[in-house]
């Protein structure tokens, strides 16, 4: 057999498991020869770009949109060249001699495309391929297990035809609109996603909410009692401790002005258990891996990777589950005594509560793919950002035989001989910590109840409380995550919503809308950028997109992508034509603007682009012709380009370089119709000689006559004055000029400067 595995960190962990050895760069061998094992670098392959289809789409302006693959294509990365190149060395190989092919890729449908495509890329017969299902961890036993329980490929249909069909959706639809709302933007680079525009729109939606919050006061009475503790009036319109305005409570005040104790008028308890969280799935770590470190959600991703390919600490993260399967009691007691060895600090650890009864923890119906998050082996503590991670884990394992976090929940009321107002004072008291002595960040804010029916407890203070409402909270990087894990509780028609993107996709959908330009971090919280804002009211502007890309649409596709990945892709084809059709004749209108005139060179359109005016068939015919809009301090415009294509000549240009150099120059269309820049102390004359009538012209020192046998020249600075072009010719062409002179004292004086009669020096006149 062959075995390939999705990258060289999780081969070594296959190397070790079954004693391998390396036979040529990317291929190791068994000692008997009967196991092959090679690897890949996550994705070696990777959908066309528009201009692979058609080299006029590397202009996007000149792109015929919508644009629809058939088929769709793939081409390899070249960055992994080296990699590809040994890993399919060694499946030909395997090809050749009809050897058994075993995909140990990661098991998710990513994994099984990255698989899919290699194997299909060398021809691989499908009937010839089997499957390694390894989720727990990579060490020997899951290994050697795992292959022992392989299965056919084609069990893994479903997974790999949604995995690229989702591609295939993505692509069009990002691809088609990214193109389109850039045109739209001038030429700015704007992207649009299926998943990323959904949730920047609740981005957009959550900072309106929080600027349209209408900030209104109210009031609370507190009272201070002598035993520290603190009870509020209860407003009798509401049944709440708040008021509406601070006379209400005021008048309270003013009436018992100098009341000195308060009685218990009643005391009501109310139990209350907590049962131990489940495992943790992806989502679920990123959020607390926030939450309590502000590690961001794709470098949580990351690290949980790392803990599973490389440190073989944690099972398989890129999971939406939260259980264990119903098989899996006897191993997991095992390993939950191992892991609880390695927290002796914590006393409540159980193992005998890991049994078939613990439904929170054993479900097989709550498995979708891979079991929850667990630890795989026992990490001491090293104070490393792994650890942390791990540590979360480890804890949420741990939980599961902790027993439930029981409390009392009690309210205290309190009533005056004068008046008929009640106080309350709420509090609770912990009768069992539980589960809760593991979680980090638990804040024991438990208050015995030591109060008395009927007594009298002194007052230490009375006094007002100004409070306001608050807005919407912003999105974090966590909440956010929380967020696309579940958007919502159904729709419409009642069906409960999925999620946006995978739990292996969600954290590169965020990292996308920062790396766009779409939000940036303010604090811990997101925040909306004038340019993500932009994109949003635009799509929102068109009906189409404005429908389909709507948190629920968004989901619904998630959905249908799973139910028939076929019909799916055909539906995103669909909105997409119209999404295109609905800002065709503005797109259109944006391009004839920005078409300038003909390339003198090779025939081609010079447009207006985003740093500048080029020829559009800059890449399909490697048309150099090009101006930026800067050049040297010169602005240039549409006016100016096209009188340049008619005139064939720029007007002489002042300009700076970026020596600070001052330097006059100008552009020309060549005789094979190049544009070319030309600086006019390379070749243009200042003025005739005054002594032999040949040219005079610049060089870096002076000004010189261009007859070798004529003596004349000027020097550029002399006598503390510094000659430019200008003043040059006039000069030789016998001018009085005035220039100002510095003195070796640095002060500065005007002055009248001429050729002496001779031609052979300056005059300087006072």
């Amino acid at each position: 057999m062959t075995i390939l595995t999705e990258k060289k960190s999780v081969a070594e962990n296959y190397i070790k498991a079954l004693k391998l050895e390396k036979k040529e760069n990317g291929w190791y061998v068994s000692k008997d020869g009967k196991i092959n094992l090679t690897y890949a670098a996550g994705h070696l392959y990777t959908l066309y770009e528009p201009e692979d289809y058609n080299a006029k789409d590397a202009d996007w302006y000149q792109r015929k949109l919508p644009i629809k693959p058939n088929p769709y294509k793939y081409k390899p990365i070249d960055s992994k060249k080296s990699t590809r190149t040994d890993c399919e060395k060694v499946l030909k190989n395997a090809v050749q001699k009809n050897d058994e092919i075993v995909i140990a890729t990661d098991p998710d449908r990513e994994g099984e495309v990255i698989a899919r495509i290699i194997l299909r890329k060398i021809n691989a017969a499908k009937n010839n391929t089997t499957r390694i299902w390894c989720c727990e961890g990579l060490d020997e036993n899951q290994i050697v297990s795992g292959l022992k329980a392989r299965k056919s490929d084609s069990e893994y249909d479903y997974l790999a035809d949604m995995g690229e069909y989702q591609k295939k959706a993505d692509w069009l639809f990002g691809i088609n609109l990214s193109t389109a709302y850039s045109i739209l933007n001038n030429g700015e680079t704007y992207s649009v996603g299926r998943c990323q525009t959904a949730v920047l729109r609740e981005i957009y939606q959550r900072e309106g909410s929080i600027k349209l919050h209408l900030v209104q006061k109210y009031y609370e009475l507190q009272v201070e009692l002598a035993n520290g503790t603190f009870a509020y009036l209860i407003n009798p319109q509401n049944k709440k401790i708040t008021f509406k305005t601070r006379e209400e409570v005021q008048k309270v005040i003013d009436r018992y002005k100098g009341l000195k104790t308060i009685r218990v008028n009643d005391i009501q308890e109310k139990s209350e258990k907590e049962l131990p969280p489940k495992l943790y799935d992806l989502s679920g770590v990123q959020i607390d891996g926030f939450k309590h470190y502000n590690i961001e959600v794709d470098k949580v991703l990351e690290i949980a990777q790392k803990l599973y390919n490389e440190m073989g600490k944690i099972s398989y993260p890129r999971t939406d589950s939260v259980v264990l399967s119903d098989n899996d009691v006897k191993p997991t007691k095992n390993l939950y005594i191992k892991i609880k060895e390695s927290y002796k600090e914590l006393q409540n650890p159980d193992e005998e509560k890991i049994n078939e009864n613990n439904k929170r923890l054993f479900d097989s119906k709550g498995i979708t793919g891979h079991h929850g998050i667990i630890p795989s082996n026992v990490y001491r503590n090293d104070g490393t950002i792994e650890w942390k991670i791990y540590d979360l884990i480890a804890r949420r394992f741990l939980m599961s035989g902790m027993g439930n976090y029981e409390k009392k929940n009690y309210k205290v009321y309190f009533d005056t001989k004068i008046g008929n107002e009640i106080f309350v004072s709420e509090g609770y008291e912990i009768d069992n910590l539980g589960w809760k002595e593991a979680e980090i960040g638990f804040e024991d804010k438990a208050r015995k109840n030591d109060f008395v029916k009927g007594e009298e407890y002194a007052i230490k203070s009375m006094k007002i409380i100004e409070k306001e409402t608050e807005p919407p909270k912003h999105y974090t990087q966590g909440t956010l995550i929380a967020f696309m894990r579940n958007p919502g509780n159904s729709d419409e028609e009642g069906i409960s919503l999925s999620s946006i993107g995978t739990e292996a996709t969600q954290a590169s959908i965020v990292k996308t809308l920062f790396e766009r330009g779409y939000v940036r971090n303010k604090g811990k919280h997101i925040e909306i950028t004038e340019k993500g804002i932009r994109i949003v009211e635009q799509i929102m502007e068109n009906p189409v997109l404005e429908k389909n890309t709507q948190v629920i649409t968004t989901t619904q596709w998630e959905r249908l992508n799973k139910e028939d990945p076929v019909m799916f892709l055909k539906a995103i084809e669909a909105v997409t034509e119209k999404a295109i059709e609905g800002i065709k004749e503005k797109m259109e209108s944006i391009i004839k603007v920005r078409e300038l005139g003909e390339c003198p060179n090779c025939g081609g359109k010079i447009v207006k682009g985003k740093f500048g005016y080029y020829c559009t068939n800059y890449k399909e015919k490697a048309c150099e012709n090009n101006i930026n809009y800067h050049v040297m301090g010169n602005d240039f415009t549409d006016e100016m380009v096209e009188s340049f294509l008619t005139e064939k000549k720029t007007p002489v240009m002042d300009g700076v370089k970026k020596d600070g150099s001052n330097v006059k120059f100008y552009f020309v269309i060549d005789e094979n119709g190049k544009f070319v820049i030309r600086f006019l102390e390379n070749n243009e004359k200042i003025a005739d000689c005054p002594l032999c009538g040949s040219e005079v012209k610049e060089t870096k020192m002076v000004y010189k006559c261009q007859n070798k046998e004529c003596n004349f020249f000027m020097w550029k600075n002399t006598s503390g004055i510094t000659f430019t072009r200008e003043m040059a010719g006039n000069l030789i062409k016998g001018e009085r000029i005035k220039a100002s002179q510095t003195k070796k004292d640095g002060s500065k004086v005007n002055v009248s400067v001429r050729l002496n009669e001779e031609k052979t020096a300056i005059e300087i006149i006072y």
